[in-house]
């Protein structure tokens, strides 16, 4: 396999610490809940007019787009290799979003999930500079939005559709943790069931009523675990938070429960959905009362094969840096390319914590050069036509 250097990559990324350093703090002090990047994107648009990229723009979901073009002579024959990392996070805007840099650690809301990765995205053109790497392809880096919780990866959703049959490969960066090649995405749905009966009389004795919305929750969670799974395929359904009520002494006029269905099949999620309905719909004409269920984020199931050449070669360059490839079915933004057949591997730059709502995130600061080289590399062979499925 025809590999850059890995001491010459190294050292350059050496030389360009402080740059990643600076970028990571000044991104990653940016809250950017989801639906609400603007300003997160607004920098990132800064650092590639500042890179020198050809019109690099903001597209209608908000995403941001620079290409870095390749030296080839013949555009038909170029590839374009998508390069993607998430600009929104989890965290709502007023948490405090301060980075803090200690010798060996970088500290804060989001840093690996995913200030790093943006950071990444956003040196390469100057590491690719720096290092005379010559590609035939070009490089299409993309700041993505609406990617978690309700956004349902609405930004790479739009931008793959906008650009259908323009992308060859698709290189998804993640914080944590380097040594992961996730090609393959899960079917999922998930889903709000919002329970509401009439006002209630009151909190006295006689008017306390003999049913309430949070009973017509539990009703439906007893239908629902009553539900079989089966364990192959496997598929897991994820009750993720129940809420309703206001006091004591009276009853409840809403009530509401939010889940996730997992599977590895897409016939048995669907099943589950019409299930899970009709056992809502079901519960609501028995109490006379209110039921909106509200299916979302429906995503299929899609991947690549271990011998596909992109996943051989990820694994392979992962082994050859000193790492043990970890692969494991996610839905991360390579759904998007999966699912119209566009080759993808989500792959990490660094070592940390996993991502929790607490200042106490952190990733390690030297395995990003080895995240770096990774990346570098993995271009590289796409670019020599070694990830290609003929190859």
């Amino acid at each position: 396999m025809n590999q850059l250097d890995k001491q010459k990559c190294k050292g350059v990324i050496t030389q360009m610490n402080e740059m990643l350093l600076a970028n990571l703090v000044m991104v990653g002090q940016i809250p950017s809940h989801t639906f609400e990047e603007t300003q997160r994107g607004e920098f990132v648009l800064s650092r590639f007019l500042e890179d020198g990229l050809v019109e690099p723009f903001t597209d209608e979901e908000g995403n941001v787009i620079g290409i870095v073009k390749g030296v080839g002579s013949y555009k038909s024959k170029r590839k374009k290799i998508l390069i993607s990392a998430q600009m929104d996070t989890i965290y709502a805007n007023n948490l405090d979003h301060n980075i803090l840099i200690e010798d060996k650690k970088a500290i804060g809301l989001g840093i690996g999930d995913n200030a790093v990765g943006l950071s990444a995205l956003m040196i390469l053109p100057e590491l690719i500079h720096r290092l005379g790497l010559e590609l035939n392809s070009d490089l299409v880096l993309l700041g993505s939005v609406k990617t978690r919780e309700r956004g349902d990866l609405a930004g790479i959703r739009h931008f793959i559709d906008s650009n259908r049959g323009k992308i060859d490969f698709h290189i998804n960066l993640a914080g944590l943790t380097i040594g992961r090649v996730d090609h393959c995405a899960l079917s999922r749905m998930r889903g709000d069931i919002i329970c509401r009966i009439p006002q209630n009389t009151g909190s006295t004795w006689g008017g306390l009523a003999e049913s309430s919305a949070i009973m017509m929750i539990n009703d439906i969670l007893d239908g629902v675990f009553r539900i079989p799974l089966p364990r192959r395929p496997k598929t897991i359904l994820n009750i993720g938070r129940i809420s309703g009520g206001k006091t004591y002494s009276t009853v409840s006029n809403e009530a509401s429960m939010h889940f996730e269905v997992r599977s590895e099949d897409d016939n048995i999620t669907d099943t589950l959905i019409a299930d899970i309905r009709d056992i809502a719909m079901n519960i609501g004409a028995k109490y006379g009362a209110e039921v909106d269920c509200d299916f979302f984020s429906r995503q299929h199931a899609a991947g690549l094969k271990f011998s596909h050449p992109l996943v051989r070669t990820a694994s392979k360059i992962v082994e050859s840096l000193g790492y043990k490839p970890q692969m494991e079915a996610v839905n991360s933004q390579i759904v998007a390319s999966l699912c119209k057949n566009i080759p993808a591997v989500t792959i990490g730059l660094t070592t940390g914590s996993a991502a929790k709502p607490t200042v106490k995130d952190y990733i390690n600061i030297e395995p990003v050069a080895d995240g770096l080289v990774q990346l570098l590399q993995l271009i590289n062979a796409i670019d020599k036509g070694q990830c290609d499925a003929k190859y």
